[in-house]
């Protein structure tokens, strides 16, 4: 499972990276991160898919809704 975190604040992504963690041995997750909104959509615009997305939704830049209707 393909799993993006985008958050402009590291000490939340490793909140969420470190409970994702817990379930390295059940699933397959590969997961990615990214500092804003306008590094997820590049990432997605060059053919990068994600099975969930864990978005902040006020970052500096775009925001996450911006982000999610991109």
């Amino acid at each position: 499972m393909r799993i993006a975190v985008c958050d402009d604040q590291v000490e939340f992504q490793n909140i969420i990276l470190a409970n994702l963690d817990r379930y390295k041995n059940k699933f397959d997750l590969n997961v990615f991160t990214y500092n804003s909104g306008e590094e997820l959509i590049e990432a997605v615009k060059n053919n990068c898919f994600y099975h969930t997305i864990f978005m902040d939704i006020q970052m500096n830049g775009i925001n996450g809704i911006k982000t999610a209707e991109e």
